[in-house]
């Protein structure tokens, strides 16, 4: 199983509460409940990219579950 975690400057002390935001059937984005860290898990034997905005903190979780590209400047 694959893994990437994003903390938060505030991030929790000790351990995270964890809330499923969405999962694709290969790829399960998750997002504390207290401090916002961001925890992305692939299942073995695939390849599917992954939303690093989303994973950053760039992207909203409504954008994530929409599959919306996020519009920077030029």
């Amino acid at each position: 199983m694959n893994t990437a975690k994003m903390l938060t400057p505030g991030r929790c002390m000790l351990f995270h509460r964890w809330r499923e935001v969405m999962d694709t059937g290969f790829t399960v984005y998750t997002e504390c409940k207290d401090c916002k860290s961001r925890h992305i898990r692939q299942r073995d034997g695939g390849y599917q990219p992954i939303n690093v905005d989303w994973l950053v903190g760039i992207a909203t979780n409504d954008q994530l579950r929409s599959n919306t590209q996020v519009q920077r400047g030029a």
